[in-house]
């Protein structure tokens, strides 16, 4: 029993861990896009 708990907890860390990661790089790209986008858009009007 013990073995299929640590299985099952190894398996859902994995796939939780897989998806924090997935969740960081797509904040990170979309906030270093909207950040660079502004600069970009506040040059111009400047």
């Amino acid at each position: 029993m013990k073995t299929f708990y640590t299985t099952v907890t190894g398996t859902y860390f994995r796939l939780y861990s897989d998806l924090i990661e997935e969740r960081t790089n797509h904040f990170l790209f979309w906030g270093l896009l909207s950040f660079t986008t502004k600069r970009v858009y506040r040059n111009e009007t400047a």
